[in-house]
């Protein structure tokens, strides 16, 4: 079942957050948990910012999407960007769940279209490419990075 994520949801999904971190580009960088768990908090009943999770019949978040939409800097029309997806891979339908609830919510506030970022493991990631594409995403661009 997919719902609003809420305050409560924030402690039971640090583990996720941990494991994001974990496996994305950043994961030689810092992580502090209280700063995720006020970001997240910044996404909780803001008509702009999607938060949403993903939940078992135990009840207990398996996946959760962060989002919001914005207007371009060129134009007045809307786009959504993905900001955060991570599921636990228990339930392997999540993140199609999670995606397309992501798409309707952009489109009922105006999107015309919708961005995702990959920084999972800042390798070429097969299995992701191929749902991205069978979602119906081109990949377009790239992430580059450099420490400084």
């Amino acid at each position: 079942m997919i719902r609003e994520g809420k305050d409560e949801d924030i402690e039971k999904l640090i583990p996720l957050a941990i494991k994001m971190h974990e496996t994305s580009i950043y994961k030689n960088l810092e992580l502090d948990l209280q700063v995720v768990r006020d970001y997240a908090k910044q996404f909780i009943k803001d008509d702009w910012k999607y938060f949403r999770v993903c939940v078992g019949e135990d009840k207990i978040p398996s996946a959760f999407f962060m989002g919001f939409i914005t207007k371009y800097f060129f134009n007045n029309q809307i786009l959504g960007c993905e900001e955060n997806l991570f599921t636990n891979e228990k339930n392997p339908f999540a993140g199609i769940r999670l995606t397309k609830d992501f798409e309707a919510w952009c489109k009922k506030r105006g999107a015309v279209e919708v961005n995702f970022s990959v920084t999972h493991s800042g390798k070429p990631n097969e299995q992701y490419h191929k749902f991205m594409k069978r979602m119906g995403y081109k990949e377009i661009g790239a992430i580059f990075k450099k420490g400084i």
